[in-house]
């Protein structure tokens, strides 16, 4: 727990991502972690925090590329951000709090490639759960943008593949509004 201490400390700065990354990556190696410890809200704090980053002074643009002031300190906060997401969703398995964090990330974040992460990474830690998995239709049948409606589709197929064959045997066939 000192080493990710440390590493959270370190995480700190506009660009301590990486350590935040890897104070989540030591976390799941711990056997009595749990989320309600201080370490865990900790931890879970860091992570939202670099989900939403946006560094000062820096330049956005449409792929959501930053930091102008050094070429060759450019990142894509867009690619970090959803980094966080999965990560959040990993290092959290089975969390409700992580769940109902994901759920509004797909639901509200503003960039479709986030949403897509979110969505994703809720298919992935609570597909077995048929809360979620009546969530996941109820997403994918109401979503106006394809690239997330179809990540949605794809989380939810692995539940829905059994009848999709046995309607193919039958001769009928199945459409799925996309």
């Amino acid at each position: 727990t000192n080493l990710i201490e440390w590493l959270l400390e370190k995480g700190r700065s506009d660009y301590g991502f990486e350590n935040v990354f890897l104070a989540a990556d030591c976390w799941k190696e711990l056997a009595d972690a749990t989320v309600d410890s201080p370490l865990g809200r900790s931890l879970w704090h860091h992570l939202v925090n670099v989900a939403d980053f946006r560094p000062k002074g820096a330049a956005f643009d449409n792929t959501g590329i930053v930091d102008t002031r050094q070429e060759a300190r450019r990142i894509s906060a867009l690619q970090i951000r959803i980094r966080a997401i999965v990560a959040i969703g990993s290092t959290f398995p089975k969390d409700a709090r992580a769940a109902a964090w994901l759920k509004d990330s797909a639901l509200t974040r503003s960039n479709w490639a986030m949403r897509q992460a979110a969505i994703r990474t809720l298919g992935k830690g609570w597909r077995h759960s048929s809360d979620m998995r009546d969530w996941l239709i109820m997403f994918a049948t109401t979503e106006d943008n394809h690239d997330v409606r179809e990540a949605a589709v794809h989380e939810i197929g692995g539940e829905i593949q059994p009848l999709v064959t046995g309607s193919r045997a039958s001769g009928k066939r199945i459409s799925i509004a996309t």
